[in-house]
């Protein structure tokens, strides 16, 4: 997956406001605010196969990186 260009990645939940739900690149401690995550990606701990763009606006949430998902995929653990 990686040489396809996607990045190995997890779900976050959070427990309120705009930003409920983040993703957090595995070895990284960014954390990206994805704009048009799917429900059923919406999932606490949710490990993922991801590709993304970011995105020239402000963040709707405080210490996050606004991002458009392009793909998205399930990951087995």
């Amino acid at each position: 997956m990686i040489q396809e260009g996607f990045s190995k990645a997890s779900v976050l939940e959070k427990e309120s406001g705009e930003c409920a739900y983040l993703i957090q690149l595995d070895q990284e401690t960014t954390l990206y605010d994805p704009i048009n995550l799917q429900g059923d990606f919406q999932k606490a701990d949710a490990p993922i196969w991801v590709k993304f763009e970011r995105l020239r606006q402000m963040s709707r949430c405080p210490n996050t990186v606004p991002v458009r998902i392009q793909e998205i995929k399930k990951r087995e653990e």
